[in-house]
């Protein structure tokens, strides 16, 4: 083993000119013999990224001391208040939930060899929570720990210091622009410096600091990590150092010339616009080569991708990877995660210009909310940049507050911009800007993809049935149909409230229209292969589906808003919903029964039958829900789309009421003949739709 002088460290590393992690990190642990670090948070994703590196180390039967900041939010404050609960217990609920959804790959590989490292005695760990004066600990948000220290001895005496704007991940050392100071024992101008590093690291282990208070990891947790970790050191896993799983640039994605056209259209439109892009046409990448140009011309950008719901985040952050983008980090804010001290930590990081590129990806709800947009507020150093994935889903009174001056990039996507009301439609492109580019759903089936020779989506034949409602239905619908009538041209508030009322109570009756289940035992014993089909119903419905699917055998999973999103160990590190599209991609289920989760963004290309046996009066949801289907596959070749419609029996009406009722059947004329006319077998359709509206 070498010394450190022999290494011949320099007193000052750049990532612009140096490779910080073979010409620093890596001959410094292998030749270290003691380590102590600080890390911010107590998590695996913080605990893991001191893993990469530590090969030579443990072979040299090295140890290490790391302390660890630790979040609590405020029902964590309470409990230990009010509960009389102390923090570590706290503290190691929280974290052995959070291990036991690890999700395979570097993260777990790299916690297993912390835990051999502590089954072997090679590490310690103390947690620090910051507390208040009265040593009660506080809320994330109220003083993190952002200290980023590191100190190493090797074994002939010689101590080295680091701190500057690293961060011990293996993106830090090998892609962020990173700088840092490096204080040696053996050059006594930087002694003062490596004595401030070491007071400080010690005062922390030693709980000297009235503002923390710190204590050793929990028991059970510790327990856990070495429960994770393999009996034998030849069973751990060191070769993966690519910890945030980017790709080389040479394997990005290359755009058609359409999505460099919708690009440079928005590029040209002072980075504002909004993209209108039919599913499986490539708009998230066109998006992604959007903040590529961005990412080029500013030095220092913050993203923030919203989308409607926990599932299509994850499949933002495998979409970043995919097209070959490299930001400095990634940060997922939804529900399942403690995410405001992560956010906050993130933008400290950006003010003190750490962070350089920073992409955040929130759900829709979580984009209006107080602490999300307030840090944000606070943080108003750097460019925003905005987009709205379905962007449609951000018109509500609600999720408009969301909407802020401070983004000064903005980008909205959907397969259909508009929604109920000309009211919520004009301030969505009030503030993303004009439509720039349409490549609609007919353009993108009868278009030629160089590229596949085929068309962009797959074509469809289209099967509408009409069906009545029975006695007892129509006798509810038409007496809700005559309050109706008696509101409708009434515009004051009261009238709008009962209109809206009543228009809800008329819709579910038809959603669930008892006669559709006879409609559906039809449609299945006509149907020869199941393979690849989703059964859209109404929450009244979903059992009585289920049951009919058995009764033809058909092997089915349900998906609804009950499937976790959260990656969970007993799915092998995936979520219980990814599991369920893997196993429906895969052919082990035959059917899915869907509610609203799939009608958005959700990538399911297996999928070549579609059954609505509920449908709003919206174009829009119907759209998003063919999209499903009509994705391109290896080996699809068409899809079949089956519409149960509902036409209530105005034979018995009075002429009013009729031509009331018409009026209304009008805007629904309309939505099949778009859907219908577009389709294989649009002869067929036109003749239905003319026989029955």
């Amino acid at each position: 083993m070498d010394s450190f002088q022999e290494l011949k460290f320099k007193e000052h590393y750049d990532s612009q000119r140096d490779d910080l992690l073979n010409d620093f990190y890596i001959p410094a642990l292998a030749n270290c013999k003691k380590y102590r670090r600080i890390v911010g948070y107590f998590n695996s994703k913080s605990l893991s990224s001191v893993a990469p590196g530590l090969k030579e180390f443990i072979l040299n039967g090295s140890k290490m001391d790391l302390v660890c900041g630790v979040d609590l939010d405020q029902e964590d404050v309470k409990m230990v208040k009010f509960a009389s609960e102390n923090p570590e217990e706290i503290i190691s609920s929280n974290f052995l939930n959070e291990l036991e959804s690890i999700e395979e790959g570097i993260v777990k590989n790299h916690v297993e060899i912390l835990g051999w490292m502590i089954a072997n005695k090679l590490l310690r760990i103390r947690v620090a929570v910051k507390v208040d004066k009265f040593g009660v600990p506080k809320v994330n948000g109220e003083g993190i720990l952002h200290y980023k220290i590191g100190l190493m001895n090797d074994f002939e005496g010689n101590l080295i210091s680091f701190s500057g704007s690293i961060n011990e991940t293996a993106s830090a050392w090998e892609n962020n622009l990173e700088e840092f100071h490096l204080f040696r024992s053996w050059d006594t101008g930087e002694l003062v410096h490596l004595k401030e590093n070491q007071d400080t690291f010690s005062d922390l282990w030693n709980s000297k600091r009235d503002s923390y208070r710190v204590f050793d990891i929990p028991k059970a947790v510790e327990q856990k990590l070495i429960d994770l970790a393999p009996k034998k050191f030849d069973e751990l896993n060191f070769d993966d150092f690519n910890f945030n799983n980017s790709r080389n640039n040479n394997d990005k994605i290359e755009l058609y010339d359409y999505q460099k056209n919708a690009r440079d259209l928005w590029l040209e439109n002072d980075k504002r616009g909004i993209f209108v892009m039919a599913t499986g046409t490539g708009k998230t990448f066109t998006a992604l080569s959007c903040l590529e140009k961005v990412f080029k011309e500013y030095s220092q950008v913050v993203t923030i991708i919203s989308a409607p719901s926990k599932h299509l985040l994850s499949q933002w952050d495998k979409a970043i990877v995919n097209y070959g983008l490299n930001p400095d980090r990634v940060l997922i804010v939804n529900s399942d995660v403690k995410w405001r001290p992560s956010l906050e930590s993130a933008l400290l990081d950006i003010r003190l210009n750490n962070l350089d590129k920073l992409i955040i990806l929130v759900t829709h709800d979580t984009l209006p909310s107080f602490d999300f947009m307030n840090m944000l507020k606070q943080n108003k150093k750097t460019n925003y940049f905005l987009i709205g994935d379905e962007m449609h889903g951000l018109g509500s009174n609600y999720r408009k507050i969301g909407l802020m001056d401070e983004y000064d990039f903005r980008l909205g996507l959907s397969a259909t911009p508009t929604r109920y009301s000309d009211k919520e439609s004009d301030a969505l492109f009030n503030f993303f800007g004009k439509e720039l580019y349409n490549f609609s759903l007919k353009k993108a089936i009868y278009s030629y993809n160089p590229a596949t020779k085929q068309s962009y989506l797959t074509p469809y034949n289209y099967f509408p049935y009409f069906l009545n409602l029975n006695s007892s239905e129509l006798k509810d619908y038409k007496k809700l149909t005559l309050e109706l009538f008696k509101y409708y041209d009434k515009d004051d508030v009261n009238s709008i409230k009962s209109r809206e009322s009543i228009y809800f109570k008329r819709a579910n009756i038809v959603k669930d229209a008892k006669n559709k289940f006879s409609v559906l035992n039809a449609i299945l014993d006509d149907m020869e292969d199941y393979s690849g089909l989703i059964v859209y119903c109404s929450h009244n419905q979903i059992d009585r589906v289920m049951n009919i699917l058995s009764d033809h055998d058909i092997v089915f999973h349900k998906f609804t808003m009950d499937e976790g999103t959260k990656p969970v160990s007993k799915f092998g590190g995936i979520s219980e919903r990814d599991l369920i599209l893997e196993e429906f991609s895969n052919g082990t289920y035959q059917a899915l029964v869907a509610m609203h989760c799939l009608d958005e963004g959700v990538d399911v290309p297996f999928a070549s039958k579609a059954i609505f046996m509920c449908s709003s009066n919206s174009s829009r949801e119907f759209i998003q829900r063919i999209g499903r289907v009509i994705r391109r596959a290896p080996g699809k070749t068409h899809a079949d789309i089956y519409d149960l419609i509902v036409k209530p029996n105005d034979g018995t009406w009075d002429d009013s009421l009729k031509n009331f009722e018409k009026s209304i059947f009008e805007k629904e004329k309309e939505r099949y003949k778009e859907i219908g006319f577009i389709a294989e077998n649009y002869g067929f359709v036109i003749d239905k739709l003319n026989d029955n509206l």
